[in-house]
Formats: C-alpha cells, sequence, structure tokens
C-alpha cells in the first residue's frame, strides 16, 4: 500500500504543476503567428514609393498595438507614416515609427551596393516583444541597367571582330 502513495504524489504534484502552466499561458495571438512582406517588384527605383503588403493573422482593431520599422542591410529606406504626414528614415527612434497596417508605403533612398537585403521589425507596443519578417533580396535597377549595357556592348564587341557568340556544349 505504501508504493502506490510513493508514486501518487509525484505524479500528482506533476498534473497540477502543468495544469497551472497550461492554464497562465499567455497565449496571444501575435505569438502564435508570423509576420511576413511583399513589395510589387524585385527591382526598386531609388526615391520610388512603393506599397508594402503585410501579411499577419491579427486583426485590423490589434494592429495599432504593433508598429512597423524598415531594415535594409546597405542602404537607407524609409517607411510612411499617414497619421503625421512624414517619412521616417530605417535608423529613427523606435517611438517614432508607424502602427501597423496591412498596406504601407516605403521607398528606398540609397542602395549601397547593386543589391540589398530588407526586411521589417515589428514590435508589439504594450509587451515589447518583437518580431522580424524574413529578409528579402531587393535589386537597384539603376544598377541593373549598367549591367544590360555591358552585355549590349559585349555583343557588339563581338559583332566587330567577327568572332561569333561564344557556342553552348
Amino acid at each position: 500500500m505504501k508504493s502506490i502513495k510513493f508514486y501518487f504524489k509525484p505524479i500528482l504534484f506533476l498534473l497540477s504543476f502543468f495544469s497551472f502552466l497550461i492554464l497562465f499561458q499567455n497565449t496571444s495571438l501575435a505569438k502564435n503567428t508570423f509576420f511576413d512582406f511583399n513589395l510589387p517588384s524585385k527591382l526598386l527605383l531609388l526615391n520610388y514609393e512603393y506599397k508594402v503588403t503585410f501579411e499577419h493573422l491579427i486583426s485590423q482593431s490589434e494592429e495599432k498595438d504593433f508598429t512597423v520599422k524598415p531594415v535594409m542591410g546597405n542602404g537607407i529606406i524609409e517607411i510612411y507614416d499617414p497619421e503625421r504626414n512624414i517619412w521616417i528614415k530605417q535608423n529613427d527612434f523606435r517611438s517614432n515609427f508607424p502602427k501597423l497596417s496591412s498596406e504601407m508605403k516605403v521607398r528606398m533612398i540609397s542602395f549601397g551596393e547593386y543589391k540589398s537585403e530588407i526586411c521589417f521589425e515589428i514590435q508589439h507596443t504594450k509587451t515589447t516583444v518583437l518580431y522580424k519578417t524574413p529578409c528579402k533580396t531587393y535589386w537597384d535597377r539603376s544598377s541593373l541597367s549598367g549591367y544590360i549595357n555591358l552585355i549590349n556592348d559585349r555583343i557588339l564587341k563581338w559583332k566587330e571582330l567577327k568572332i561569333g557568340f561564344p557556342q553552348l556544349l
């Protein structure tokens, strides 16, 4: 009879402990979801406004509890705040960034190279929990046109030298 009581107490303790964890677990919808974004093109022009579409499982009433900060690897990106009618650079204070909306505007001020990674940091203003979208690679359209000109110049040289085009095996 003593052996049954000996095993019963730890089991009872573990059951009550896990019940406590389940009942008092913070079940915020944002913790169980993801954030992602889409821009209309992979080729971006400088100083041109682009509409960013955010994907998430948060209701529109909860969107106001989140702020959005754009992050660009090697360049400068700005996000538009429609409430204050201003553009905010990525290195501004966290408190200045606009509230999350399913559609927002961004523009690239500079590209460090011909391509750059862009992502967004989304912060819950009440809990200060920080979420990050996946980073995506985008290209500077003006540097790509330089690359196309380089290819065209090489084709013209091949024609002038009458070498012909390289044969593919």
